[in-house]
């Protein structure tokens, strides 16, 4: 008898989760559509970095999930037009699951970059330590 209530009470719960899934407005902003008129920055505009990290020994998904949500935290903090975030993509390394302890592995071996690009402005760390950013320290 528990059977048969739990095999009727699916359909429903089917029905009332697809139509909110694939229901979507077209002023919605996801990552595959951006107002750029609304959130762009100038180009004059100086450049603020915003660096991250995952712990030691995290995994692939959880990796990539960290970048979406600081993506999209950054996205936010661009919509204020205060300031040009760009997001500097920590290097990959120490993947244990794959069984492989090379450090320093570029975006660019996983992910078209230029794609992430268009979501947030992205620099690789590599490129981001050779120039993409001239430091001015104050020391006072």
């Amino acid at each position: 008898m528990e059977t048969r209530s739990f095999q009727m009470r699916l359909p429903l719960l089917s029905i009332l989760l697809i139509p909110g899934t694939v229901i979507s407005n077209e002023n919605d902003h996801t990552v595959s559509r951006v107002n750029t008129d609304k959130y762009s920055l100038p180009i004059e505009a100086e450049k603020q970095y915003i660096l991250y990290d995952v712990n030691f020994g995290e995994g692939f998904n959880l990796r990539r999930d960290v970048y979406m949500r600081v993506a999209n935290a950054v996205r936010l903090l661009r919509e204020t037009g205060q300031r040009n975030y760009v997001l500097v993509l920590p290097p990959w390394g120490r993947l244990h699951h794959w069984q492989r302890m090379q450090v320093a592995l570029s975006w660019r071996l996983f992910f078209d970059v230029d794609s992430l690009n268009r979501f947030v402005p992205v620099v690789e760390f590599e490129d981001f330590l050779d120039g993409e950013l001239i430091l001015e320290l104050d020391f006072t």
